[in-house]
């Protein structure tokens, strides 16, 4: 399985692939084996740490946070699925490989690291992937996610940003949209703690001076009907 993966990497440009049959080494020198890293693909169930117990030992060092990690698992059971994102997890491909499935879910990921921008702000026109993105993992996961929108003054984007950030879990995202207007992603979180994340982030930015001119949120859980389409009208976003 790992020499599939390696040729599928392959085929999709990538290079300098490394492989290993245990999580072990990372774990206990990471400064050493993830230098330079842009991708890791790591199986959950490994003989010795687990893949989860690695995830979260790379998410306690700041800067290995922005290395995407797809997780392999035979698993999808809820309580082992929710654990996997917890941990850190960017996405996770159920075993067997489906090739066409596995290069379509990590091209996404391999584009980042070929020139295209990372930062905190996204384009219109990526807002519908970012959201179906994670709309698919929730599916997948079987746990809800909301998505919020914030209007704020122009001129405070990146302070709000940046004190938002600091309220929120590792796996929470938060990206500037045009017209500063910001978009927070919180997986696995449903209407209740996504409220509370609201309340907080009012209470908090009030605290600041920083004045919200509004905000809108819609929570997807998988057993319902909405569609990426219903969230992105929702929000008044561009589909």
């Amino acid at each position: 399985m790992r020499q599939k993966i390696v040729d599928i990497l392959e085929k999709m440009g990538c290079e300098n692939i490394i492989q290993l049959n245990n999580a072990d080494v990372i774990y206990n020198n990471p400064k050493f084996y993830m230098k330079d890293v842009k991708l890791l693909i790591i199986d959950i169930g490994l003989p010795g740490i687990s893949g989860i117990e690695l995830a979260k030992k790379l998410n306690s060092y700041p800067e290995y946070t922005n290395i995407p990690i797809i997780f392999l698992t035979a698993h999808s059971e809820v309580n082992i699925v929710k654990e996997a994102i917890q941990s850190g997890a960017t996405d996770f491909i159920v075993k067997p490989i489906n090739e066409d499935i596995f290069e379509k879910r990590i091209s996404k990921f391999i584009s980042r690291f070929k020139g295209r921008s990372t930062n905190l702000y996204i384009h219109e026109e990526d807002i519908k992937e970012k959201i179906d993105i994670e709309y698919q993992r929730a599916i997948r996961s079987k746990q809800s996610v909301s998505f919020i929108i914030l209007d704020v003054d122009e001129k405070y984007g990146e302070k709000t940003l940046l004190e938002i950030k600091s309220m929120l879990r590792r796996i929470d995202m938060v990206h500037i949209l045009k017209n500063k207007r910001i978009l927070i992603i919180l997986p696995i979180t449903a209407q209740e703690g996504c409220k509370v994340v609201i309340d907080k982030i009012h209470k908090k930015l009030s605290e600041k001076n920083i004045n919200l001119h509004g905000s809108k949120s819609i929570t997807f859980q998988p057993e319902s009907k909405i569609t990426v389409e219903n969230i992105l009208e929702e929000l008044k976003l561009p589909e």
